[in-house]
């Protein structure tokens, strides 16, 4: 175990390592220029979506309203995309920058938000997971929703009985604020921290990297959702 006074901060370049595990999903034209999508208040921004499936009822929305500009999915690494968001890449967009949350992860701990954070805090939260029993000496894991974090507690072979009912939720800004300064070094060792990627979101990569979202990926990912498109093209971007 390292010992507390010879911790050392995480430098952005680390928590852009360490974010990079996890994938988001963007629009984007066949030039890859990155595409605006609206929220449900309407604000027009360049969004990072954790939830691949609302990626692409977005991809469908803003596909119908642009019928003569052929759009498709981009992947960016969860960790590109917050240092643009947070200013720490140079950009030319001249549309905000958003982390997406999923919109079910947000409903799900709206009370959470609104008793930890101002208002302006939680509309651009995204909300993180942790479980203490799944902690080690080796890892201090990080998930995007609380499915993905049972996903990880049943494939240890505990069963869901066991399972604690309630596990902290934290904004993924303040998580980063602390692994990044000297009295966060001093509570853990941040060296250790790990964002888990969802099953969801590694298939959705692994349908980007073999080039094509046909109508079985698609299924598959939307559970079920109709569809409109044979297929949409996806590829990847590191930048607006």
């Amino acid at each position: 175990m390292t010992d507390a006074s010879s911790r050392t901060p995480l430098t952005r370049q680390e928590v852009v390592a360490v974010l990079d595990s996890v994938p988001t999903f963007h629009l984007m034209n066949m030039g890859k220029k990155i595409f605006g999508s609206p929220d449900e208040a309407g604000e027009l921004a360049i969004r990072w979506f954790v939830d691949v499936d609302e990626a692409m009822a977005a991809l469908e929305l803003v596909q119908a309203h642009n019928p003569d500009v052929p759009l498709q999915l981009g992947v960016t690494p969860l960790g590109t995309a917050f240092a643009l968001v947070q200013g720490w890449e140079p950009n030319g967009s001249k549309l905000p920058l958003r982390l997406q949350a999923s919109r079910a992860t947000v409903a799900g701990v709206a009370e959470d938000l609104s008793a930890a954070w101002t208002a302006e805090e939680a509309a651009t939260a995204l909300p993180i997971f942790s479980c203490a029993e799944l902690k080690s000496d080796r890892v201090i894991p990080f998930w995007v929703s609380k499915p993905d974090v049972k996903a990880t507690w049943l494939a240890t072979g505990r069963s869901e009985a066991e399972m604690p009912k309630e596990l902290v939720v934290a904004d993924l800004r303040s998580v980063v604020a602390k692994a990044m300064s000297a009295d966060g070094a001093s509570e853990a060792d941040w060296r250790k921290l790990m964002l888990v990627a969802s099953q969801k979101s590694a298939a959705g990569t692994f349908a980007w990297q073999h080039g094509e979202w046909t109508d079985s990926w698609r299924a598959l990912l939307s559970a079920g959702r109709p569809t409109r498109r044979r297929s949409c093209r996806t590829s990847r971007s590191r930048g607006t």
